[in-house]
């Protein structure tokens, strides 16, 4: 076997078969390797994370003084460092002996000195090694390997273990060499080994063209025009030195095949399900984070014929459709997981597992009935009662204990143990590339814990170490397609005789090398027999390699985008190199004298800028040309009207049983109420967990219901501020829970301040009022008939009243309770005689004969609106509510009929459309078009509700937020 070695080479590079069929190039990481097989020194070898734990497990042992408080505030980091600093004294030839007269140099300096404290420590080995403190690195590799070869070379046993490796060809100056690979090439030599320092090859360059533009869109589209035009295609080399998404994209538009590069930052779907898991379940909860967790969706493979391969892929959730739906509805009634019997959480377990001890009723294969009855209950409801159950466990009944010594891990593993069994069940016998990743990085976490040697982590530290076992690896946006061209990924990897050399993204990396060592430590290492390589020359390597790589080639087009994704780039330091040296060569072009390199790169004999090359008609570059046609620019129209009418019959759409949501909609947006009940169209479960006003509302809503009940609010009584405190207190956790997280305190001090003074003066005032409270959240049901296209329809009128009183005389009270940060909006509903709500609440009272006193109560202000001047003493409505009603039935009357006909209004979206509004952007145009059409609603006896937009769910939808697509 011939090799020809080159250290900077961060790869493999690819041979060029038809020059030297028995070659092959390798980098050093890759030559080491090959030894170590050779040598019969391979095996396991630990991932960094794993030894990284290891050798904290060392440092908390030792205790240095040196590390002592930063390992005490971030332990995982610092052992990370640490252990940078020990592989690469080990790389540079460091070999700690305490007796050695080396050692007291060494010890005079403090990282040094706790190295050595370490390594007194370290025994080398695989993990399942019962004596091995610390698994391998590639510095304790390349050290293993050197002694062994020394002991083959002092033995004379190098004729009895042959290498099978006849010459290798070093591309690099030996000078250039760390100390150690020098040593290794030596011994290799005595080994037998040919060792052959190769010369500079000539410059085979004969044409450099640097393609700039101001983007990678229009870049892309240039290159793939070069490569659709190329006469012989095999005989390009494509350097794809970043994410090739975009170039991918105008490849598929031609016909040509993807090459598939992944970005150096993408982030892999695969590894955030680890941390979400483990940040769903560590205490204090986020139910936010848990509704992500429960909505998960995971791709795996579609199911294929026996022998066959799977040519798709579908979606399954980590937990099943029916523990989901039932967990993430229990969340969007209550955002918090509470033992509460009466809690929405646990009567959603309650149903889970009723449904899985109910017999079947039908083959969950077939969509027939079962004949006769079963008595076997279904195994899907099982599944789902058995997930569920173990998911309410690692959260409510015996979740992860958090104290002040961290978190303690035995109920963390026992979780993350289920999770990797959960995926290796959905992945089955071909687990899809997600799933395989997921499950590696739970076999990573578990591992790395284990080696840790601890009971408890700061979160911190936990967060740390799981971002170190589920890195977010790249992922290509097209997968890479068999194509006639030569596809690498740094110029160093370009063959030797390459012709034609597309280099795609051009541009600088912005990685460097960086010093770890001052130059006193720098002297103490070289006296203990260790050479440190200066970062300066790792880069000097670096360059050269591909400075070798880019000079194979005939001819090098260099594709540059000036700016992506919002950041400026800068050329690739290789290719300014290259330019320069380009200059010197071709004095035809440049003449003798010396050029800056940017006069060089801006010089018409080299810069081809992306603008330039398309005149007319015609795209060209150097000798390549196409036709083209210019296609004028599509701006996408803004819709001039979004409501719709359509011809058939659409009485299917109409309701069975309205609520006030339902007509509040109805009066607002036809449109929208048509796509969320008609059509059932919602946002996903996991974005309705409540928060902010919404969650607050319904925890302060669940404290008067309780107060109510309890009989601490009941017939004139006035709760104590302790009564209602203790209330808030206990329902916080099953309501509210977001309030509990870090950095809550001030926002649920406030929260706890402001309900505790607003309930007091609510049921102080309704005291004094002479109101006395019969019923909360008090659920009716009546029934109204309405004339829709002519023909009767008895609908249905359900909800729930939040609180319902008596005054002294018998009459009837509907109070309504509102967290709000803008009472205005009711004010001016009561003022203006348009308070929807509490009239369809009235009309449901069935006292057709008594008008009944209605009022809102705004909760964080304390304050009632209401039109009775006993309540609301800043009220100044002559008339209730409830005479509202009529026009509220004939405003849904005429609607309904409209949608049962095809015509689906949104008049508030044609309103912003019609007077060119932006979205809370609402001036005076708009506002006069729209007090137009409701006073022609209110002329025709029906009642018109101004929709704000910018609240409403369908907005996108809409076209009014400026995406017309």
């Amino acid at each position: 076997m011939r090799i020809s070695l080159s250290h900077g080479v961060g790869h493999a590079a690819a041979p060029n078969a038809a020059s030297h069929p028995d070659q092959t190039v390798l980098s050093s990481a890759a030559f080491l390797a090959l030894l170590r097989t050779r040598l019969g020194l391979t095996g396991p070898d630990a991932a960094s994370p794993q030894r990284t734990a290891q050798f904290r497990a060392l440092m908390a042992t030792v205790g240095h003084p040196w590390y002592r408080n930063s390992f005490a505030l971030d332990p995982w980091n610092t052992a990370r460092t640490v252990l940078n600093l020990r592989d690469d004294a080990i790389a540079a030839g460091w070999t700690h002996d305490s007796s050695a007269a080396s050692a007291d140099s060494a010890a005079a300096q403090p990282r040094l000195a706790a190295l050595a404290a370490i390594e007194d420590l370290v025994t080398v080995g695989s993990p399942r090694q019962a004596r091995a403190t610390l698994a391998p690195g590639p510095a304790d590799h390349l050290r293993d390997v050197l002694d062994h070869l020394r002991r083959l070379v002092d033995g004379g046993h190098t004729a009895s273990w042959p290498l099978g490796i006849e010459r290798v060809d070093v591309a690099d100056a030996r000078d250039d060499l760390p100390p150690l690979w020098r040593t290794l090439l030596d011994l290799l030599a005595d080994c037998g080994v040919d060792i052959s320092w190769t010369e500079e090859a000539p410059f085979a360059l004969a044409d450099l063209t640097v393609s700039r533009g101001r983007d990678e869109w229009s870049t892309a589209e240039s290159a793939a025009r070069f490569l659709a035009t190329a006469p012989d295609p095999s005989a390009v080399v494509i350097i794809a030195g970043d994410d090739t998404a975009v170039l991918d994209q105008q490849l598929r538009r031609r016909g040509l095949p993807t090459v598939g590069a992944a970005p150096t930052t993408a982030a892999d779907p695969a590894a955030q399900l680890l941390p979400l898991f483990l940040t769903a379940l560590i205490p204090p909860l986020d139910v936010h984070r848990i509704a992500e967790l429960l909505a998960l969706r995971i791709t795996t493979d579609a199911e294929a014929a026996a022998g066959t391969q799977p040519t798709a892929t579908r979606s399954v959730g980590l937990v099943p459709s029916a523990a989901r739906s039932a967990l993430l509805h229990a969340l969007g009634q209550e955002a918090g997981i509470s033992s509460d019997p009466e809690s929405a959480w646990v009567r959603a377990l309650d149903d889970l597992r009723t449904a899985a001890e109910a017999p079947l009723t039908s083959d969950p294969t077939e969509t027939v009935p079962l004949v006769a009855s079963a008595t076997v209950p279904d195994p899907r409801a099982q599944s789902a009662w058995a997930i569920a159950q173990t998911l309410d466990e690692f959260l409510r009944a015996d979740p992860v204990r958090v104290t002040d010594a961290g978190v303690h891990l035995d109920r963390l593993v026992t979780a993350v143990d289920w999770l990797g069994d959960r995926l290796r069940r959905l992945g089955g016998a071909r687990p899809s590339r997600y799933l395989t990743a997921a499950a590696a990085h739970v076999s990573s976490f578990l591992q790395t814990i284990d080696l840790v040697g601890t009971d408890t982590l700061v979160v911190r530290e936990l967060v740390d170490i799981v971002d170190a076992c589920a890195p977010a690896a790249t992922a290509a946006a097209a997968p890479a397609e068999a194509a006639p061209w030569t596809v690498v990924t740094a110029p160093s990897q370009v063959p030797e005789g390459a012709d034609t050399v597309l280099w795609w993204s051009a541009h600088n990396s912005g990685a460097s090398a960086r010093e770890l060592w001052d130059p006193h430590e720098v002297a103490a290492l070289a006296a203990a027999g260790a050479t440190i390589t200066p970062a300066a020359q790792h880069e000097r390597l670096a360059q050269a390699a591909d400075l070798r790589g880019l000079s194979r080639a005939t001819h090098v087009y260099a594709f540059h985008a000036e700016t992506v994704g919002g950041e400026e780039r800068h050329l690739h330091p290789a290719l300014v190199h290259l330019a320069g040296r380009f200059a010197k060569t071709r004095t035809d072009l440049f003449g003798e004298a010396a050029h800056a390199v940017d006069d060089v790169l801006s010089s018409p004999a080299l810069a081809h800028p992306v603008p330039a090359q398309t005149q007319g008609q015609t795209w060209s570059l150097r000798d390549q040309s196409q036709d083209v046609s210019v296609i004028p620019q599509q701006i996408p129209a803004p819709p001039t009207r979004v409501s719709r009418s359509l011809s058939g019959d659409f009485t299917h759409l109409l309701p069975e049983r309205l609520s006030f949501t339902q007509i509040d909609r109805l009066l607002r947006d036809p449109l929208s109420w048509t796509l969320r009940y008609g059509l059932n169209l919602s946002a996903g479960l996991g974005a309705l967990v409540p928060t902010d006003n919404r969650m607050l509302g319904l925890l302060v809503h669940a404290v008067v219901e309780h107060l109510v009940v309890s009989g601490a609010a009941d017939d004139g009584a006035v709760p104590t501020r302790s009564d209602i405190q203790e209330v808030f207190d206990r329902f916080v956790p099953r309501f509210a829970s977001e309030l509990l997280l870090p950095g809550s305190r001030a926002r649920l001090e406030s929260v706890r301040t402001t309900t505790l003074d607003s309930l007091t003066e609510l049921f102080r005032t309704l005291a004094s009022r002479g109101l006395h409270v019969t019923g909360a959240e008090t659920e009716f049901h009546s029934e109204i008939t309405l004339d829709i296209a002519g023909v009767p329809l008895t609908i249905g009128l359900t909800g729930f009243r939040d609180l319902d009183a008596q005054l002294p005389d018998g009459r009837p009270a509907v109070i309504d309770l509102k967290w709000t940060y803008s009472p205005r909006t009711y004010r001016e509903a009561v003022n203006e005689g348009e308070a929807v709500q509490l009239s369809i609440y009235s009309q449901a009272l069935d006292r057709l004969d008594t008008a009944p006193l209605t009022a809102y109560y705004m909760l964080k202000q304390g304050v009632f609106v209401s039109a009775d001047q006993d309540l609301d003493r800043e009220s100044r409505v002559p008339g209730d509510p409830a005479h509202l009603w009529p026009r509220i039935q004939r405003s849904v009357q005429q609607t309904l009929t409209q949608i049962a006909r095809g015509t689906f209004d949104a008049p508030a979206a044609d309103t912003y459309l019609a007077t060119d509004t932006g979205v809370g952007h609402e001036k005076k145009p708009f506002n006069d078009a729209l007090a137009a059409l409701r006073e022609a609603a209110q002329a025709d006896g029906r009642l018109l509700i101004q929709e704000k937009q910018q609240y409403s769910d369908v907005t996108g939808l809409y076209g009014l937020l400026g995406d017309y697509s």
